[in-house]
């Protein structure tokens, strides 16, 4: 069954990308899933889901490549010792997964496909036996509804939804930041609004492409 899936995902990706993408992603699938124990793969269009909001706001279910997880986390680990993040669209929450091996305190996913959050809370409880120190919660809702909490300073993004939900979500967070005053970290993973957050008052620190399609960012906001 993993084999099968491997396979219609790497075809998918060849397709509407390119065969060399298409290989680098799946060496690194096999590896991530191999390595974290998550069943993250797949593809999901969305269209049968159970949702909170509208479906044309949101992207297709697609997980970010395990690579730039670990290089974007790698980074941010190297200069922000508490970290509390948020994980807007989370999906089967790989990059959750991810993050807990890389000094997160707590971790908060938020997910408007219902069926996703389930899936993402059974992977994350088996994650959690093997990273006690890390508090995790899935929630499911609306992006736009969520409201961020004092000790939350990070934020994720896999390019989750449509422009008018990211200038929502961006400010709810300024709106956290005045409330709560304290540094907040972005890390954004094909970052198409990019300048959406550069406009807020968002500074890029920390900019990596491997190659076209795998490419993340880390702003701040201090």
């Amino acid at each position: 069954m993993k084999l099968f899936i491997y396979i219609r995902y790497f075809f998918f990706i060849a397709v509407n990308w390119n065969l060399r993408l298409a290989i680098f992603t799946l060496s690194h699938e096999i590896r991530g899933e191999k390595k974290y124990a998550l069943n993250t793969v797949e593809l999901n269009d969305l269209k049968k889901a159970t949702l909170q909001g509208e479906l044309n706001t949101a992207e297709i279910y697609q997980p970010a490549g395990y690579y730039i997880l670990e290089y974007l986390f790698s980074k941010i680990d190297e200069f922000v010792t508490e970290k509390n993040m948020v994980d807007f669209g989370c999906g089967k929450g790989r990059a959750m997964a991810v993050a807990a091996y890389y000094h997160f305190k707590t971790i908060t996913g938020i997910e408007f496909a219902k069926e996703l959050a389930m899936q993402a809370a059974i992977n994350l409880s088996i994650v959690a036996l093997k990273t006690p120190a890390v508090e995790f919660k899935v929630e499911w809702i609306d992006a736009k509804a969520y409201k961020i909490l004092q000790h939350q300073n990070v934020c994720y993004f896999f390019n989750p939804f449509k422009e008018a939900v990211m200038k929502n979500v961006i400010e709810n967070i300024l709106l956290s930041k005045q409330e709560f005053d304290r540094s907040i970290y972005i890390i954004y993973v094909n970052p198409v609004y990019k300048d959406l957050f550069i406009e807020a008052g968002f500074r890029e620190k920390y900019y990596h492409k491997k190659m076209e399609y795998v490419e993340g960012i880390i702003l701040e906001l201090l």
